[in-house]
């Protein structure tokens, strides 16, 4: 099943553009007491009883909370990014990459491609709203530009997978990609996010002993659809010190999307006051549509799966399974595997 599709225009909004012309169509006081007028709303009235004014404060309410409510959910929840980032850590020359994001309402895929000296690594990380996969490989191509879905190139051997629970990407190393998932895919997520804790941004092994480790957050996020973070900042368990900040330079608007055109991601040392390391993100295009089909990642072929499902306190260690079809484990499936050690 191919996940690429053609590309669609994204969903229609001739809902959202009816209801704001609605909005500007609502008649004024002089004609509000028009007995035609009522029935159009769902209402019943006559001349002799209804509050003109009244009538058309209630309506422009109503719209504008349902054109609220629109907009919030779908208005520009399609859209592909690509683009570079800049690896900066302190004391060490820079690495750079190449991504592709897809967003689609609240699914999402990653792609980060990163050259090395004698192949390409091409990581995946995508959410069908059911589980987060992370997949990737080696691909010993190198003079052809990456394309979503050719593995013709790829080190068959090379095939590593990962599977999470829902939400936000934890256990994730890769900072770059956390950050890319702030930029770009986080609505949904943040939207169900409280008590001002969110997923933190993971840099080191050490970090992963902290399980699913949410931090202390302040996110201020764009006014304009599809409502993604301008700025976020991380801070300490006391909140005391900022640990992390996440910030929006430049924009770019498309078919009435504002989406962020440069972002910084920094990381402060332990004293809090000098630069650990720098993601630094620039977009070279940026679609209003989304071409990925499917958001679940396909396996090519021979591959290991870590199983990261389950709660910590279930297991020792995640199990590892051995894929040799293209079908990724169901819960039931993995708990039948060797390594799925209960506690």
């Amino acid at each position: 099943m191919k996940r690429v599709c053609l590309p669609q225009r994204r969903r229609d909004t001739e809902l959202t553009a009816n209801v704001r012309k609605l909005a500007g169509l609502i008649p004024d006081a002089s004609e509000a007491g028009d007995p035609a007028i009522g029935p159009a709303f769902g209402l019943s009235l006559t001349k002799s009883k209804v509050d003109p004014v009244g009538l058309r404060t209630v309506i422009q309410f109503v719209l504008i909370c349902t054109l609220a409510c629109i907009d919030a959910r779908s208005f520009g929840a399609e859209f592909e990014v690509y683009g570079n980032i800049k690896y900066s850590p302190s004391g060490y020359s820079p690495y750079y990459f190449f991504y592709h994001v897809y967003v689609n309402d609240c699914k999402w895929a990653i792609f980060l491609v990163s050259d090395l000296a004698s192949s390409r690594r091409v990581e995946e990380f995508s959410s069908d709203g059911d589980y987060i996969y992370t997949l990737d490989h080696q691909d010993t191509n190198l003079t052809a530009s990456f394309q979503l879905g050719n593995y013709a190139s790829a080190n068959q051997n090379s095939w590593i997978g990962n599977l999470y629970r829902p939400g936000f990407p934890f256990k994730v190393l890769e900072s770059e990609v956390t950050m890319l998932f702030y930029s770009y895919a986080s609505s949904c997520y943040l939207n169900s996010s409280s008590n001002g804790m969110i997923g933190s941004v993971l840099f080191q092994p050490n970090d992963l002993k902290r399980g699913d480790s949410l931090s202390p957050a302040l996110v201020i996020k764009s006014h304009s659809p599809p409502f993604l973070p301008d700025r976020i900042v991380w801070f300490d368990d006391l909140k005391k010190h900022q640990t992390c900040l996440l910030e929006v330079s430049a924009f770019t608007n498309v078919d009435g999307m504002q989406l962020p055109a440069s972002v910084s991601l920094l990381r402060f040392f332990e004293d809090k006051t000098n630069i650990l390391s720098t993601f630094e993100s620039h977009v070279s295009n940026v679609k209003s549509f989304c071409s990925l089909q499917f958001f679940k990642p396909e396996i090519p072929g021979r591959c290991f799966i870590m199983d990261n499902r389950f709660s910590p306190p279930e297991l020792n260690a995640p199990p590892i399974i051995e894929i040799t079809t293209n079908t990724w484990p169901s819960i039931e499936e993995s708990k039948l595997q060797p390594g799925y050690e209960v506690v």
